[in-house]
C-alpha cells in the first residue's frame, strides 16, 4: 500500500525503528539496516505534492540547496553544469556535521540521480529516485553501503547504528517537500 501524502516510510530493512520521527514530524515510519559486510543502508520514501521535474530541478540545483535546507552547504567542484562524473562537496551542520565529496555516477532526468560518496566522512553510495504518485510524487532517498570514514563516525555507528544519519535523511525529505509545494518558488 502507498503512503498517505505527507508520511515518511522505509523499505527492505533488517531492524530498528526510530520513534523520534514521530514525535517531531507527524506519524511517520522509518527503518534501517545493516548489510552482510557490516556496511549500512537505509531507504526513505516520502510523498511530495509536487511533479518529477520540478523535484529534480531543486535536487540538481547544488549551489542553491542551503536555500532549502540550511543545514547542508554544498559546493561544485567542477565548471559548467553538473553532469555524470560532477564532484560536489558537501558538508552538514549540527551536532554530528558531517563533510564529503561525492561524485556524479548517473542521471536519469527527471527521475534518478545516482552518487557516490568518494571521499570524507561517509564513504558509499546514494541514490534520489523520483516517481509520479497520485497528483504527485514519491520520493526515495536510497544510502546504500554506508561505511563510516572518521573514528568518532565509527563509534558512533557502533552504538546507534544508523540513528543520526536516518535522522538527517528525514530533515532533507522534509525541507525539501517544503521547498517543492511552496508554489512561488525558485526553480
Amino acid at each position: 500500500m502507498p503512503p498517505k501524502p505527507g508520511h515518511l516510510k522505509l523499505e527492505k530493512l533488517w531492524y530498528t525503528s526510530a520513534p523520534f520521527l514521530k514525535e517531531e514530524m507527524g506519524s511517520t515510519t522509518i527503518k534501517k539496516g545493516r548489510n552482510p559486510d557490516r556496511s549500512y543502508f537505509t531507504v526513505d520514501e516520502l510523498y511530495i505534492d509536487a511533479p518529477p521535474d520540478r523535484l529534480y530541478r531543486l535536487l540538481m540545483d547544488f549551489n542553491r540547496r542551503h536555500e532549502w535546507t540550511p543545514t547542508v552547504q554544498a559546493r561544485v567542484l567542477s565548471a559548467g553544469e553538473v553532469r555524470v562524473n560532477s564532484e560536489i562537496e558537501m558538508s552538514v551542520a549540527g551536532k554530528m556535521g558531517a563533510s564529503f565529496a561525492m561524485r556524479i555516477r548517473y542521471l536519469e532526468p527527471p527521475y534518478r540521480i545516482g552518487c557516490e560518496l568518494i571521499r570524507g566522512d561517509l564513504l558509499g553510495l546514494m541514490e534520489w529516485e523520483i516517481a509520479p504518485h497520485l497528483q504527485g510524487s514519491l520520493v526515495k532517498l536510497k544510502w546504500k553501503r554506508m561505511v563510516p570514514n572518521r573514528r568518532l563516525f565509527n563509534i558512533l555507528f557502533a552504538l546507534t547504528g544508523t540513528y543520526f544519519h536516518s535522522r538527517q535523511s528525514a530533515r532533507t525529505l522534509f525541507a525539501l517537500k517544503r521547498r517543492a509545494e511552496t508554489r512561488h518558488a525558485a526553480p
